[in-house]
């Protein structure tokens, strides 16, 4: 994909890149070949491509030989979607986060990619958090500023709720960044490719005790673990974990909220 053969398609399916939609459609041949080139050669039988847009990716992916379903929420580029890869992928036009999971029961372990639309970045990742155990890995552009949420390490501006969820159940690992000129139109930000494995099982916590803790525990996120969590628990509970009350949240690990959830609940 290049910014010519971009026009071309723009003007044949009358279509704009819609601010809406958060639309920054990849014109770097390189570059998608690149995020591509991160596909395991094994052990992956089907793909699901969030966004795929026209195709930058996809026509990469086709030549892989594994089950593709492409998601993509606008309608005028679903029609080119058809046009090109009807016999190749089945195509879904819809919002990925509003999706039922159980569209995707039938691939078992699957692999999500995308270039996904900056606006609903979180949106995503918390579906695949909540929908871990069915999905094998995700290879997924976000913009930059989200991707160190995801890869934080505790005491760190960029550590949160969102890095503790994901770390819990996934391996995240950064792997490139690309700039603004990849794309058309040009987002005002960096962006970068990040590679998430997901286990079999939790590292530490049920996810199911995790999020109600992790909700409390950054709440107020300037605030020490003692002021966040006197208002949803018995001060019999909260003495259990005393050495913890005077610490903010984002100075936890995992491990501490192993410990903290088997206090607490």
């Amino acid at each position: 994909m290049n910014r010519q053969k971009l026009n071309k398609f723009l003007k044949k399916y009358n279509s704009i890149p819609r601010k809406k939609l958060s639309q920054n459609f990849m014109i770097n041949d390189s570059y998608a070949q690149k995020i591509v080139g991160l596909v395991p050669s094994a052990g992956i039988d089907s793909i699901v491509e969030i966004g795929p847009g026209f195709g930058s990716l996809t026509e990469h992916l086709v030549e892989l030989n594994k089950n593709l379903t492409l998601v993509e929420k606008d309608p005028q580029i679903c029609k080119f979607l058809m046009d090109r890869y009807q016999l190749q992928a089945k195509i879904i036009n819809a919002d990925f986060t509003k999706l039922n999971s159980d569209i995707f029961k039938s691939l078992k372990k699957y692999l999500i990619i995308g270039n996904v639309p900056y606006n609903v970045s979180k949106r995503i990742i918390r579906f695949m958090i909540d929908h871990h155990r069915e999905i094998n890995q995700a290879i997924i552009t976000l913009q930059q500023e989200v991707a160190h949420r995801l890869t934080a390490l505790p005491g760190t501006k960029d550590y949160g709720g969102l890095t503790v969820l994901l770390q819990n159940i996934a391996d995240v690992k950064k792997k490139f960044d690309i700039p603004p000129a990849v794309f058309y139109p040009q987002p005002k930000v960096n962006s970068s490719v990040v590679v998430i494995d997901f286990f079999t099982k939790p590292r530490f916590v049920d996810p199911q005790k995790l999020i109600p803790l992790i909700t409390i525990c950054f709440k107020h996120r300037r605030k020490t673990l003692r002021n966040n969590l006197k208002c949803s628990f018995e001060n019999s509970k909260l003495k259990s974990i005393e050495k913890y009350l005077d610490l903010r949240a984002e100075q936890l690990s995992l491990k501490d909220f192993k410990i903290l959830a088997e206090k607490l609940f």
